[in-house]
């Protein structure tokens, strides 16, 4: 790493105690998506090592790929799931905005700004700003008097820009997205002098690592998501900028993740909560992790290994489900534990997506309606997140008898 742990600046060297959690060796990014088979198989490769810092014991990457090679072209846009759109609802009930205090909004990674299209008044508009890097992903925001999209990466001095034309945000939103930051601490600067004091709420949404870990949820291992977040470590990131965690829950979208709420120190906001997740944390979630963790991904790796040779060696067609940013890291894992796999392709229903290969296994990525013409025997949901209703929505597979293969948190045939 070229700088010390994204969370405390502890030195992220064995001298300072930091442990090896996990080597996954040099893999493909996850969404570098290749037009063309050949290049597919000859996609760049980077480490992929997860550690855990000495001192506050965040997860993160021992190594940041740049920034501007990740996210300017990104084929990930937020899709149009049912249950995120139950699950938005459950995030405004936790926000608890109120109307008339809670008017102007900025989000960090908006994507194609699904989340900011859920906020809006029946009698003042709303301003929204979505700072979003990708050059390549329509943000619509919605109807709003004021509202724009940014194509940069949020930082301090953008922060200072826009507080200079548009005055301090209400709300600043994190919706999985700050743990593809490398550089933390210039994001949380930027956080702590564009909120509104007294009253303004950051958001952070990101993957909990204890869901991660105990969930042996190895393919959230992969380049973008450079750390792996509890509720310690980011209070401590907080802390340096003046700013509090003053709530906490918790939600099974992408596999478990964390909701926090954050707010500068003069905010007159109950925190009664918070110490009581900190010491649970202290005390179950970073017992024997490490070991736990990489026990159950080379499992998990072995056991769909050792499935994919018998499917193929009994003569069984085997596809994809979702050309997922996990899919590359567990495809890849796979493909070094059993080279001569048999995935005939993935299908997927983003247009960014269809027509490219998976980066390192050459998969090809088909619309999902192509799965209606030659059925495979079996389908891995590597989108096992949305599993339910994938299953739901192809219901016709399973009456026809094909069987779906989830991953995740046990290896199992449905």
């Amino acid at each position: 790493m070229t700088r010390g742990c994204r969370f405390c600046q502890n030195p992220m060297d064995a001298d300072h105690g930091v442990e090896l959690v996990l080597d996954l060796g040099a893999t493909p990014l996850a969404n570098d998506l290749k037009d063309t088979r050949d290049e597919a198989f000859h996609a760049e490769r980077y480490p992929l090592t997860l550690l855990k810092c000495g001192d506050c014991r965040a997860f993160q990457l021992s190594y940041a790929v740049d920034k501007e090679l990740l996210f300017r072209n990104y084929h990930y846009a937020t899709p149009d799931m049912h249950s995120l759109t139950r699950h938005y609802g459950r995030v405004h009930r936790f926000l608890k905005l109120e109307p008339d205090r809670h008017r102007s909004m900025l989000e960090i990674g908006g994507n194609n700004g699904a989340f900011l299209r859920t906020f809006y008044g029946p009698r003042q508009p709303f301003l929204k700003i979505n700072v979003e890097p990708a050059m390549n992903i329509e943000s619509n925001v919605g109807d709003a008097q004021h509202y724009r999209t940014i194509r940069e990466f949020f930082n301090h001095a953008l922060a200072l820009d826009l507080r200079t034309q548009h005055g301090a945000m209400d709300l600043v939103i994190a919706r999985h997205c700050f743990a593809h930051i490398d550089d933390l601490d210039e994001v949380v600067k930027g956080v702590s002098d564009i909120l509104e004091p007294g009253s303004g709420i950051f958001y952070i949404e990101n993957a909990y690592v204890f869901s991660t870990i105990f969930g042996g949820q190895l393919d959230q291992v992969y380049h973008e998501h450079m750390s792996y977040l509890s509720l310690g470590p980011v209070q401590r990131l907080l802390g340096r900028y003046g700013m509090r965690v003053f709530d906490v829950s918790f939600s099974d979208v992408h596999g478990g993740s964390i909701m926090v709420k954050a707010c500068k120190n003069d905010a007159h906001y109950d925190d009664d909560r918070v110490p009581l997740w900190l010491l649970a944390e202290q005390q179950h979630l970073f017992h024997e992790v490490d070991y736990t963790f990489n026990k159950r991904a080379q499992r998990a790796i072995n056991e769909l290994a050792d499935m994919f040779f018998d499917l193929a060696k009994g003569g069984k067609t085997v596809d994809l489900y979702g050309a997922t940013a996990k899919s590359t890291t567990l495809l890849n894992a796979v493909a070094d534990q059993a080279p001569r796999i048999n995935i005939r392709r993935c299908y997927d229903r983003a247009p960014l997506k269809i027509g490219k290969f998976l980066p390192g296994t050459a998969v090809p990525i088909v619309a999902e309606e192509a799965m209606h013409y030659v059925p495979p025997d079996f389908c891995l949901i590597t989108a096992w997140n949305y599993a339910d209703e994938i299953m739901r929505r192809e219901k016709w597979y399973t009456e026809q008898g094909g069987k779906w293969i989830l991953p995740f948190p046990e290896l199992r045939i449905v």
